[in-house]
């Protein structure tokens, strides 16, 4: 009904995007059995210079369908279909397409999924929030190195005084865990607690000779570790 139409449109909350058409839920394809919803939309920013050269003298060349994956709405994962024009600079003749700020072009997915899915990722399977969303479990996985890439590049911890090691499980894995015990804050999370990762890990730690105390339960590797990277600290 046009009152329900009204209602989707409104929750879909799409800035800068019209919404031309939402089509009802189809099934996402034979081998993946979940539901997708697909919505046509337009940008409604119309640019009025070229990005290279600021000439006001533009004219359109084209359109161009592209699709991004988005947040789940109504329950089912949604598809935006983006109407997106093509422009030509009559002056220095660049060809650019509409701006979508909202979007990530390198995962082609909203800003809005992105952000759900990072929100997930430590309680979650890559594969069930690929699931709930529409998207595969890979791209669910470089979401996540986004993120820690992102993390890595913002907080470069200085090497703790006091470095703790433990594990924590995770999606049901166990992974080690490395915390600076002084200032109760985690300092790095390691996919592995296995003996070869730990030491390739370990060769590349910064400034070792900073670490003055090493706390650990003794399980065995990470004795080893304390032995053999960090032999002046005490243990």
């Amino acid at each position: 009904s046009h009152g329900r139409q009204h209602y989707m449109v409104d929750a879909l909350d799409l800035p800068g995007l019209r919404v031309i058409q939402i089509h009802p839920a189809t099934l996402a394809s034979a081998s993946e059995g979940g539901r997708i919803r697909r919505v046509e939309v337009e940008p409604t920013f119309i640019p009025t210079a070229c990005p290279k050269c600021q000439s006001t003298r533009l004219y359109r060349h084209g359109l161009r369908r592209q699709s991004y994956a988005d947040a789940p709405h109504f329950g089912e994962p949604t598809v935006l279909e983006v109407h997106r024009r093509r422009w030509r600079c009559r002056d220095c003749k660049t060809l650019f397409p509409d701006p979508l700020p909202e979007m990530d072009e390198n995962r082609r997915a909203t800003g809005r999924l992105i952000r759900f899915v990072q929100s997930r990722t430590l309680e979650h399977t890559f594969a069930s929030i690929g699931r709930d969303v529409g998207i595969s479990d890979v791209s669910v996985r470089h979401i996540f190195d986004d993120l820690v890439r992102d993390l890595e590049r913002r907080y470069r911890f200085a090497t703790p005084r006091w470095l703790g090691i433990d594990e924590v499980k995770i999606i049901g894995k166990y992974r080690c865990i490395l915390t600076n015990v002084e200032k109760n804050t985690v300092y790095d999370l390691l996919d592995s607690r296995v003996m070869a990762d730990l030491r390739t890990y370990f060769r590349q730690f910064p400034n070792r000779k900073d670490v003055e105390l090493f706390s650990t339960d003794l399980w065995n590797n990470y004795a080893t570790v304390a032995r053999e990277f960090f032999p002046d600290a005490i243990v």
